[in-house]
């Protein structure tokens, strides 16, 4: 009884109503645009996710480079504060070049620290000067003509004292009355910024801009060159921040003519955007290429079908595994990249607060007022507080200028935060202490993404297991150890028998599954003490850390081959594989680790060439693979 499918039917209809020819040949225009409307397609889909994962990137790395523009500009901002208090406090004796001797101001950040009196002549300054006025610039006249007691960063200048381009930001003096007394400058050196960004690789044409509101860039990197003063190419990035301070957005190029894929945060506090760009030519350079090959590929098999009319359905039924095969591939970008908060405040000696902010009163959820009532010691975690008086005790002795440490707080809700505190004291003109200024920044995220990465660096991502390099330590350690104690040590290699077939015949999503439940069994076959690793593909290893006698490896290896016998069950199909295992012993066969391994992988040989799904220990004559 015959039961023709839908295309043979269709090929009947034409062929009697047109011809053979003519019904062959619409029939395979009618392959034929199935074919290309899938290479299209395809190729349309990894264009969409080649882009976001660079988006994604892009964002990333935004929050990192605001969050150290945040940083950076906190601690100008205090560096301006204090010479402002000194400056009320000591008038024009205060001695500015030698507070950055000293490090009670971090001359890193700056090239000029300056006072600018009422009336625009330069007072005070770090550096040699000549009397010079200032009072046409612009970060003086907008203190002159009011500003508030913001710290205000202007347009980029040269500067006549070191001859190059300098950020000014400026905070105003004010008498006792308030009224206008001068400004305090800092100049701080745009490659502060740009050798930050230098150490991201965004391509040939990346870009990464710090950007005014006045559409003016404080320091910008475009490729490899760095500048700053530079008025163009800013407006795409402005006119995207009117409407949202973080965003996306494909650039139109401005002046340079080079298309970008633009992610951009608000600076948060300032008048400041970070901008993070990648060449739209450089992203989507490999998806060219791939795609190129892929149309390739569709154009071959095209030409394939129209040659061999005769096997129609077969060759469409061929492409489109290959079609389907494709579109399995996906690339995904991460990074774990996420903001910061900041914290401030002074702390007098013994430990009291006397003054914080609202970042620090967020951090650890207590209220301005419930701070000001508590210690310092209060918030630290209780086995950090002998360290923390210690060191607070080197800085007020004058063994330390400034003290910057990784440590614990306690929130008010009982949870731990993990925090960097930086901090400084400021003493009176006798050298007495008067209080402690302390920068404080959130780094849990961090510190958890620390970890995941310390563990993926040593792991393997599909099974969890050592990956080769731990499985390596691990053997050296414990080959110290057989040496001190004299004991017997073994290594197995493990290369599963058939792992290919089922990777080529049930595809790849099959053979992770696959390979996650090996490594769950070899785990359960060996002890606590015993490790597991997997150096590579369908390739594993095993350390015998301590062997009662050399004979025991086999027993072990028996139960491994045992254990991977039994049929896996993964998606509805019934898995069988086998293993082939080389044995070598430490003591005699070598006490080297790269010699074990290599001696192992031989042995495993060996079992391979007597049949598969056994094992083999290794002799001084076992032949390598």
């Amino acid at each position: 009884m015959k039961s023709p499918t839908t295309g043979n039917a269709l090929v009947r209809w034409l062929r009697s109503h047109l011809g053979m020819n003519a019904a062959i040949a619409i029939f395979c225009m009618a392959l034929f645009a199935t074919i290309w409307s899938a290479a299209i397609k395809q190729a349309q889909t990894e264009r969409e996710e080649v882009i976001a994962g660079a988006i994604k990137q892009n964002s990333n790395l935004a929050i990192a480079f605001e969050e150290h523009t945040r940083r950076t500009i906190k601690e100008v901002e205090a560096a301006v504060l204090f010479v402002t208090h000194e400056y009320a406090r000591l008038g024009t004796k205060l001695d500015l070049a030698g507070y950055i001797n000293d490090g009670y101001i971090d001359g890193k950040l700056f090239t000029v620290v300056g006072v600018v009196g009422e009336g625009g002549d330069l007072l005070l300054s770090s550096q040699p000067f000549k009397p010079v006025n200032l009072s046409d610039r612009e970060h003086f006249s907008v203190h002159l003509q009011g500003g508030g007691g913001k710290l205000f960063i202007g347009k980029p200048v040269v500067s006549g004292a070191i001859n190059k381009w300098s950020i000014p930001m400026t905070r105003r003096i004010s008498n006792v009355d308030g009224g206008f007394a001068g400004v305090v400058v800092a100049l701080v050196d745009p490659d502060y910024f740009t050798n930050f960004y230098q150490k991201t690789d965004l391509g040939e044409h990346g870009l990464v801009n710090l950007v005014g509101f006045d559409g003016v860039s404080r320091a910008r990197r475009a490729g490899r060159t760095a500048n700053s003063d530079l008025e163009t190419s800013n407006s795409d990035v402005l006119h995207a921040q009117a409407k949202n301070g973080i965003g996306s957005f494909l650039s139109s190029g401005g002046t340079e003519g080079i298309a970008r894929y633009m992610s951009y945060r608000t600076v948060q506090d300032y008048t400041l955007v970070v901008a993070v760009g990648t060449s739209q030519r450089d992203v989507l350079a490999a998806f060219t290429e791939h795609t190129r090959q892929d149309y390739w590929a569709a154009l071959l098999v095209s030409g394939v079908i129209a040659l061999f009319a005769g096997l129609l359905m077969r060759a469409l039924a061929r492409q489109q595994r290959a079609i389907d095969a494709l579109t399995t591939s996906e690339t995904q970008f991460r990074a774990t990249f996420d903001q910061a908060a900041i914290g401030m405040a002074h702390v007098e000696p013994k430990g009291r607060f006397l003054q914080v902010n609202q970042k620090l009163c967020d951090m650890l959820g207590y209220t301005r007022d419930e701070l000001l009532a508590m210690t310092a010691f209060d918030i630290v975690l209780p086995e950090e507080r002998d360290a923390y008086a210690g060191e607070r005790a080197q800085v007020i002795a004058g063994e330390l200028a400034t003290l910057s440490r990784e440590m614990r707080y306690v929130r008010k809700d009982g949870a731990l935060l993990w925090v960097n505190r930086t901090v400084s004291l400021v003493r009176d003109a006798a050298g007495q202490p008067l209080y402690f200024i302390r920068v404080i920044e959130d780094i849990t995220e961090r510190k958890h993404l620390q970890q995941e990465l310390q563990h993926l660096a040593h792991h393997d991502s599909l099974t969890r297991l050592p990956n080769r390099k731990m499985l390596y330590d691990r053997l050296e350690h414990a080959l110290g150890q057989a040496r001190r104690r004299n004991w017997t040590t073994g290594v197995m290699f493990i290369d599963l028998d058939g792992f290919k077939v089922v990777n080529d015949t049930l595809g790849h999503g099959v053979g992770d599954q696959l390979m996650q439940q090996v490594s769950a069994r070899l785990t359960q076959c060996v002890r606590a003490e015993d490790t597991v690793g997997r150096l590579g593909g369908d390739e594993f290893a095993v350390i015998l850390s301590e062997l009662a006698r050399e004979q025991d490896g086999g027993l072990v290896a028996r139960k491994i081959i045992d254990a991977l016998a039994k049929p896996f069950q993964i998606d509805g199909h019934e898995v069988r594989i086998t293993a082939s295992i080389g044995i070598t012993i430490c003591p005699p066969d070598s006490g080297d680790a790269g010699v074990l391994l290599s001696n192992a992988d031989a042995a495993m040989y060996a079992a391979k060439k007597l049949g598969k799904n056994n094992y083999q220990f290794y002799t001084a004559g076992t032949p390598g693979a």
